[in-house]
């Protein structure tokens, strides 16, 4: 008899806009629906110009669609991230039904988003409604003086790449956030894959649970800011993090190591090298933690029967009483700790000398993939291997 597959579930972002949060970010596997289901929302607030859940009215009705780079804006591209909006695997024609059979398509002309339709005669496009702009954080200082105010809501795709981050990124998103809705209050959606869990989003908003967070979960986070409101009470900015229920539904062109990010949305990681033995059948010469990209590793110094050296690497979540006595910590970070020995890799401790020599030398073992995955990817880009 032939095994059932799993139901697919849809997911709906009415609970993240529930949470009342100004910063949306949903992370989960591909293609369970988070980037269909914003669109839906943001083109369907467009049309009827009020929310399809609260029936609240939206005088900014517009929506702005987000991506790191220029390149990644041009008029083609858009047009291709809503074809699933046009029709769908299910048959669907979800521009048809939001306009009630009026409008078709998307198009995009100057970087302006319209809804649209093929002339039957000519062939043509015909521009109806604008509904949207597309903005790269690349070019935010070309839109300081510039007005978006029909703009209420915005979606960011990819915010969580493994393809390299801008420098100051989190930075020069917020500069376009006060750009594109000055005073007022946006939306905005950040949709993120679980490629890796070095975010530079997730550092410097200290969302420091969504390392730890469980699937099918929302973290409410309050950032208070240095403004006050009419009434003298500080302003909060709320962001939401949704950990994304699993689709249900398996991808039939993927296998391996990479698979297990697409199918069941686990932080993505490739396979490591583990210890040959148990842990107590090494001799510990040294340990260290080092800090990076905002992680936190335990670096041991182990050799095994025969006297020969290797690293042992874990994550530390924590840093527990007894852990506090350790000598060395490097951190890329500059700190103020005077009880320990703090700083950068330093050649003139000889621990760091041979910490260095057997990370180059491949000579390590990880608790785990993902910590050997990311340890190894910052390591990198710090230049330490």
């Amino acid at each position: 008899m032939k095994k059932r597959e799993p139901e697919q579930k849809f997911y709906s972002n009415k609970n993240i806009l529930n949470s009342g949060a100004q910063y949306m970010l949903q992370i989960g596997e591909r293609s369970n629906g988070k980037s269909y289901a914003d669109k839906w929302y943001c083109l369907k607030v467009a049309w009827d110009e009020k929310d399809p859940y609260t029936g609240e009215l939206c005088p900014e009705y517009q929506f702005a669609y987000i991506r790191r780079w220029e390149v990644e804006i041009r008029p083609k591209d858009i047009e291709q991230y809503f074809d699933d909006m046009v029709i769908n695997k299910m048959g669907a024609h979800p521009i048809e039904e939001i306009t009630g059979g009026e409008w078709s398509q998307i198009s995009v002309y100057q970087r302006r988003i319209y809804f649209a339709k093929v002339d039957p005669e000519s062939g043509k496009v015909i521009r109806g409604k604008e509904i949207g702009q597309a903005f790269a954080i690349t070019q935010e200082v070309h839109y300081k003086s510039l007005a978006f105010p029909l703009i209420g809501r915005g979606i960011f795709e990819e915010f969580i790449t493994d393809a390299g981050y801008l420098e100051k990124e989190p930075k020069r998103f917020l500069s376009l956030m006060s750009t594109i809705f000055r005073r007022d209050r946006g939306k905005m959606f950040l949709i993120g894959n679980t490629v890796t869990r070095l975010c530079p989003f997730i550092r410097e908003w200290e969302l420091t649970a969504t390392l730890r967070q469980k699937k099918d979960t929302i973290v409410i986070y309050h950032k208070e800011t240095d403004q006050e409101d009419i009434e003298g009470n500080p302003i909060v900015v709320n962001i939401a993090v949704e950990f994304c229920e699993n689709s249900g539904k398996n991808s039939k062109m993927f296998f391996g190591q990479s698979a297990k990010m697409i199918n069941s949305g686990d932080w993505d990681s490739e396979n490591q090298p583990h210890l040959a033995g148990y842990l107590d059948e090494y001799t510990r010469v040294n340990d260290m933690i080092m800090e990076l990209d905002g992680m936190k590793y335990r670096l041991q110094l182990l050799k095994d029967k025969e006297g020969r050296p290797l690293v042992y690497i874990y994550p530390m979540n924590e840093i527990s009483e007894k852990e506090r006595t350790t000598k060395r910590i490097i951190s890329d970070e500059y700190s103020l700790n005077v009880n320990q020995t703090t700083g950068w890799v330093d050649n003139r401790y000889k621990y760091d000398r041979i910490y260095m020599t057997l990370l180059s030398a491949k000579k390590y073992a990880f608790s785990d993939n993902l910590t050997g995955t990311e340890f190894l990817l910052s390591a990198k880009n710090h230049g330490l291997i």
